[in-house]
């Protein structure tokens, strides 16, 4: 009897195993339903199968998962799969038990809906199971309650038309994204048509927006997927003015993946805008590299990155699990040009609507992206090889090393060193935007043992001496406040200590400065020599975008030179006098102040003043009487005292300065 009663038993479950325990599909769609705490609808349950060998499988001409309770009212279901069969194997079944992560063993559906829904807490419409609260050690202040399974994967699916309505508020993602997976058979040992496995060629399109840019997005499978081993895939589109590609592998079950991109637009801030980081504005560029992510944080390794005239590359992190968001790394480069980060100080793109405004101003006046420098902290530090400010009269900087570090809005330019014609440029640069209305400017600038002649191009001269060379030093300490360049500069306060040792200047354009005719003519004829400077010393005083010089005095044994006046950062105007004070006996001489004076675009120049024309006067008078009397007032015996005194302002400037 017992024989008979094991046989009937297995006889009854061969023939439920082959009906497929219709009357069982509602009973387990209810015991799911309570296990993953949503509601389960089984369409259509005359036509639907269970089969229980080897794992649980069903088969429905309609299948449908509920969303939580909080989703949106127009969010009904979770998962909603037309002529589908959903398939889970027991040893998955056992370690969901145990509180592990649910994985289907297979997904098949003519047609497929899904809605994807997560809310800025975290919590999505992916998460199932039973939601549990949980308080703090410290505090009794209830945490958001978290579902037992975070995650689903899906290891194996087949779909003719799949349709995902993606509404992530976390990553600031709304889409629709139509997909078909569709199935071939390959042989996974050339020459063993016995042994083949299943592989699967995939499509999709999504259309939506990212962070409130548009987006649009195609992607496919580059070779037959195999689920489990080959997951190579294509990706390439637009997010906003950003195009983006990727080819890879895509994410596995904990959602990390790798793979290479490469990136282009009309700017990097197209990308920060994208991405959810602070870039600065800059001309088009080009990128490529790879990167890897898991959860929050991503790596990316920039190759190459054309940028304007710029050469670049580097190694970043990004996380998005830190408040605000983080960005670390380093920056390499072979070339930066000042004028491809232009933009982002404030100086509009060749070619910008902005640019094509009539404007008198000289310093670029666009306002600074103060609110971007507050939505995220960075630590990047800078290894550039070429630093090309963009004026071909100075010597471009070289090896640019410094650390970028931006935190709670405060942008540091630290250890900043360049080498520059020998010498050297080091100092500290800081640019604080937490204020909403305008950013704090303060800059401390060490400058040493710079080739004066090498710096300063337009100062060489082919096959002779330069008109003057030395080596300068000095320190630059400024601060000032605005929200643009000009802004900056219209308020700047401080001042800048210059001194050159070493030096020597041209005589002939000592004699001319001076207006001296007739040395001016020995020179010019007997061949211009260098003489030594004894002192050369420029301090510049600024306050409220005016700069004054105090003093600005050059001596040589020949003369002394001075200027005053004061150059407007404010109104970009100038109202600057050089004087000459000759040490010798000079026969034919103006002896006259160079003015310059006006606006920056339209500058004035004059050398004759109304003393220098009764001079004139006076001397063609005279000649009238006697061609020698006509030199008497071109005389000049020189001016010893003016010109000592001048020497003794410079070297104590110059001794205030060493102290």
């Amino acid at each position: 009897m017992a024989l008979l009663g094991a046989l009937l038993l297995m006889l009854g479950l061969v023939w439920g195993e082959r009906q497929g325990w219709p009357w069982l599909v509602q009973p387990a769609a209810d015991l799911v339903a309570r296990l993953i705490d949503r509601r389960v609808d089984v369409a259509g349950q005359a036509q639907a199968r269970l089969h229980l060998w080897g794992g649980v499988r069903l088969s429905a001409p309609q299948l449908r998962i509920g969303a939580p309770a909080w989703a949106p009212a127009d969010t009904p279901w979770l998962l909603s799969l037309h002529d589908g069969e959903l398939a889970v194997g027991y040893a998955a079944l056992w370690r969901m038990a145990q509180g592990g992560r649910i994985e289907i063993e297979r997904l098949e559906a003519r047609r497929l809906q899904a809605w994807l829904t997560r809310l800025p807490d975290g919590r999505a419409s992916w998460q199932l199971g039973p939601q549990s609260s949980a308080q703090t050690p410290d505090a009794a202040v209830t945490e958001v309650a978290k579902p037992l399974w975070q995650s689903v994967t899906v290891r194996d699916m087949a779909l003719h038309q799949g349709l995902f309505n993606v509404d992530d508020q976390v990553l600031g993602l709304q889409a629709r994204v139509s997909a078909s997976v569709v199935p071939e058979a390959q042989a996974s040992a050339p020459g063993d048509p016995e042994h083949r496995e299943p592989s699967w060629h995939w499509a999709a399109v999504a259309q939506g927006s990212h962070r409130g840019l548009p987006l649009h997005m195609q992607a496919h499978s580059s070779l037959p997927w195999r689920w489990l081993t080959d997951r190579e895939l294509v990706l390439e589109g637009s997010v906003g003015r950003a195009r983006v590609s990727y080819q890879g592998p895509a994410p596995d079950a904990s959602g990390a993946g790798a793979g290479r991109f490469s990136l282009a637009g009309p700017s990097l801030a197209a990308v920060g805008e994208a991405v959810g980081i602070t870039l600065p504005t800059t001309p088009a560029f080009q990128m490529r590299g790879a990167l890897w992510w898991h959860g929050e944080r991503t790596n990316v390794k920039v190759v190459q990155a054309r940028i304007g005239d710029s050469r670049l590359s580097g190694d970043f992190t990004h996380d998005r699990g830190t408040t605000p968001p983080s960005l670390v790394g380093v920056l390499r480069g072979q070339r930066l040009a000042l004028a491809d980060l232009g933009p982002a100080v404030g100086v509009p793109v060749p070619g910008d609507a902005a640019q094509a405004k009539a404007s008198d101003r000289v310093l670029p006046d666009r306002p600074f992206n103060l609110p971007s420098l507050r939505a995220m902290d960075a630590d990047v530090r800078l290894a550039i090889d070429l630093f090309d400010t963009g004026n071909t009269a100075l010597q471009a900087m070289r090896d640019l090393r410094g650390r970028i570090v931006l935190q709670g809005g405060v942008l540091r330019l630290e250890q900043l060193s360049t080498r520059l014609a020998q010498g050297s440029v080091r100092g500290l640069i800081e640019l604080d935007a937490r204020q909403p209305e305008q950013a704090l400017l303060s800059a401390d600038l060490n400058v040493d043992d710079v080739r004066l002649e090498q710096w300063a191009k337009p100062l060489q001269r082919q096959g002779r001496a330069p008109l003057a060379s030395g080596v300068l030093s000095g320190r630059i300490v400024v601060n000032g406040r605005g929200r643009s360049t000009a802004g900056l500069l219209g308020t700047l306060g401080g001042h800048a200590d210059l001194a050159l040792r070493d030096g020597q200047v041209s005589h002939l354009g000592i004699e001319l400065a001076g207006l001296d005719l007739m040395e001016g003519l020995v020179e010019f004829i007997s061949g211009d020599e260098s003489l030594p400077i004894s002192c050369a010393q420029v301090r510049l005083e600024a306050r409220d975008g005016v700069l004054r010089p105090a003093p600005a005095i050059v001596t040589t044994p020949d003369s002394t030179l001075w200027a005053d006046g004061h150059i407007s950062l404010k109104d970009e105007t100038l109202d600057l006098r050089t004087r000459v004070a000759p040490k010798d006996f000079s026969l034919l001489t103006l002896r006259t102040p160079v003015q310059l004076s006006g606006p920056w675009r339209q500058v004035d120049v004059k050398v004759i003043h109304p003393e220098t024309w009764m001079r004139i006067l006076g001397a063609a008078a005279l000649a009238v009487v006697h061609p020698l009397a006509g030199v008497l007032p071109l005389v000049d015996p020189g001016q010893r005292e003016v010109a000592r005194a001048a020497d003794l302002r410079c070297r104590r400037a110059m001794a205030g300065k060493a102290s």
